[in-house]
């Protein structure tokens, strides 16, 4: 497939050019960023793409798909935010409703991130307000491999799409 960015938004897209695109842009170093957490992250690049349509989210190891998880999404009403993002927050314990581990993301318009659910039968689905919704055991499972600065890059359906400028 091809690649394809409009207005920081990705379309016809291929996994590994989307990664590629972000190591070319010369953002490659923000991968390794040492920061004090739990756990280090990994010495790889690292990446996170969640597709909206297939409802996946895979972690990206050296331009390599690593693991899948089958996540919940935005509803049509309130869709996930296709675009280009980074994770800015790691939290434990968030809040009610979020689970066990917090990724917050960049978005500009409102507070959007990857996160555990106490709905685990709602993973599979079009069912949050944007967010994007793992089990909890999975969610804990990615989190050391996150560090912040962490590109996630949520792709979909442009019929759900929140136009922003």
């Amino acid at each position: 497939m091809s690649f394809k960015k409009k207005r920081g938004f990705i379309f016809n897209y291929d996994l590994n050019l989307v990664f590629n695109n972000y190591r070319q842009q010369g953002k490659q170093g923000r991968f390794l960023l040492a920061l004090k957490q739990e756990n280090p992250p990994p010495e790889e690049d690292i990446a996170i793409i969640i597709d909206t349509i297939n409802r996946t989210l895979t972690l990206m190891r050296d331009g390599q798909p690593d693991q899948q998880f089958q996540v919940a999404v935005g509803k049509p009403q309130t869709p996930s935010p296709v675009g280009t993002w980074e994770v800015i927050q790691k939290s434990t314990n968030w809040g009610t409703g979020f689970g066990a581990r917090w990724l917050g993301l960049n978005v500009r318009w409102g507070i959007y991130g990857i996160h555990g659910t106490n709905k685990p039968a709602s993973i599979g689905s079009y069912a949050s307000h944007g967010c994007i919704r793992m089990h909890n055991e999975k969610v804990k499972q990615l989190y050391p491999l996150v560090s912040l600065n962490t590109p996630v890059y949520i792709i979909g359906n442009r019929s759900f799409l929140h136009v922003h400028s």
